[in-house]
């Protein structure tokens, strides 16, 4: 099906700014898909991209992908470390706290059927 050249869409320029209010579960969320993108990569080869992307130097399409959820990672970490909501916790808080959130999800999507 062929669209319409004149038809009107909504879209934001490139030079504007806006403000947005994310979750530290969304913030998860974006943080997890840059762990699965970069899950079929080996860690020689994710560290030679990061490097090519210092350097702005990438052309595989995966490495812009990269790129573009670090960006947002490090945006919404460093804002949330100025407004000072940031929490100093260890990896065995979170795995509990991990291991918490999958057995309450289990138990909401049974109660659900």
């Amino acid at each position: 099906m062929e669209q319409d050249k004149n038809t009107q869409i909504e879209v934001m320029p490139y030079d504007k700014l806006v403000t947005i209010t994310v979750s530290g579960a969304f913030l998860n969320r974006v943080q997890s898909v840059l762990v699965y993108l970069l899950s079929n990569h080996e860690q020689a080869r994710i560290k030679e991209a990061a490097e090519r992307i210092r350097k702005g130097e990438h052309t595989e399409p995966w490495e812009f992908h990269y790129e573009t959820l670090a960006v947002l990672i490090n945006d919404i970490e460093r804002t949330a470390r100025e407004e000072g909501i940031i929490e100093m916790k260890s990896v065995e808080e979170l795995e509990a706290e991990d291991n918490n959130a999958t057995e309450d999800s289990a138990e909401n999507t049974g109660e659900a059927q």
